[in-house]
């Protein structure tokens, strides 16, 4: 006769294993004796090494009662359900591969979708780190929010960012609105600001509104999220820049209000 611990190590599995296979009803328990021991059998061990064998081929503990007691159950339809769950299994496997590789390869956040890795490319050229994050997150939450739909229409939109005739005053324009953190709202500089923001992109601004009213409305409730987003943490300055350049352009669409901004 055997212990629970002798059953367990021969079958290669534990006592805490048996004990489930007994609340499962997939192993007998056995009587225990005047001791307080359950003696197990080498049928016992046998029908463990079973257990152990469909779990496995990654039957479900629930399903394998029906192949345990019925020795002339066939098991081919299980197995093909089991079989397209593996595929599936490997199929999700591969993607997330292939997404590792995409992050390795562009030198991605990890928390980047791979699908971004061109239009991350086109925002480190149109603008300074600081503000490529912010686009980044920002990017991020109206593909989420609105469908991947938008992405080919944004990627035309930074790729008009990043030109030759665009990305070098956007850069200079990105480092003085980020120095008006501190800054209050009267202060001259912030005039000045607006100012150049308007001849920067007055002569792009039917090509950009083109671009952004083919991204069509987003859902209900997504544009205040966000325009909340895009100017969440700035100064009073900043938010006057802003105001000054939408007064500018006051039938810009959402979300390419945005555009307009650092």
């Amino acid at each position: 006769m055997l212990t629970s611990g002798r059953l367990a190590a021969l079958a290669g599995t534990t006592v805490r294993a048996l004990r489930h296979y007994h609340q499962l009803g997939l192993l007998p328990e056995p009587e225990r004796t005047s001791g307080g021991y359950r003696e197990y059998g080498v049928g016992d061990l046998v029908r463990v090494l079973r257990i152990r064998t469909l779990a496995d081929l990654g039957i479900p503990l629930d399903r394998m009662p029906e192949l345990l007691d019925d020795r002339s159950a066939r098991a081919g339809a299980l197995l093909d359900e089991l079989d397209a769950e593996l595929a599936a299994t490997m199929a999700r496997l591969e993607r997330q591969r292939a997404a590792l590789r995409v992050i390795r390869d562009n030198d991605l956040a990890p928390d980047v979708r791979p699908e971004l890795a061109n239009l991350m490319t086109l925002l480190a050229v149109a603008a300074p780190p600081s503000t490529a994050a912010m686009e980044r997150d920002l990017t991020t939450l109206v593909l989420h929010l609105g469908g991947d739909a938008y992405l080919p229409v944004l990627e035309d939109l930074y790729t008009t960012l990043g030109s030759d005739r665009l990305s070098a005053g956007l850069r200079a324009i990105s480092d003085r609105f980020e120095a008006l953190t501190e800054t209050q709202a009267d202060d001259p500089a912030i005039v000045a600001l607006a100012a150049d923001y308007v001849r920067l992109f007055a002569p792009v601004l039917e090509e950009l509104r083109a671009r952004a009213a083919s991204l069509g409305d987003l859902p209900p409730g997504v544009e205040d999220i966000v325009m909340a987003f895009s100017t969440e943490g700035l100064g009073p300055g900043q938010l006057e820049v802003l105001r000054l350049v939408g007064e500018a352009f006051p039938d810009s669409p959402e979300p390419s209000s945005r555009i307009l901004e650092p």
